[in-house]
């Protein structure tokens, strides 16, 4: 399973930047026919101040965002922080093709 978690708070101005581009990037990764059914991504957008999220956001030392993290099967692919369009398109390849 390829994931990308988006771990963002409301009032971050990077993070109202960024979420339309990782929306725009997740939904490509996820439904193109030009991505191979084994190499499609699900895109996770966690709010670092909702409870139900602090297990995960702790689990995962994020203490800033944006914060764009890449996993397969669990595994930690890379990480940025920031609102880097280049840096996350280059998280989304690279978890596609771990």
């Amino acid at each position: 399973m390829r994931q990308i978690l988006v771990f963002k708070q409301d009032g971050c101005p990077p993070c109202k930047h960024i979420l339309p581009y990782c929306n725009r990037i997740g939904n490509y990764y996820q439904t193109s026919p030009k991505v191979p059914q084994q190499n499609k991504i699900t895109t996770h957008i966690v709010d670092i101040r909702d409870p139900n999220y602090m297990a995960i956001t702790a689990s995962y030392g994020v203490n800033s965002t944006p914060t764009i993290i890449g996993l397969v099967n669990n595994q930690l692919v890379g990480r940025v922080t920031g609102a880097n369009e280049e840096k996350i398109e280059d998280l989304y390849y690279k978890t596609s093709i771990q």
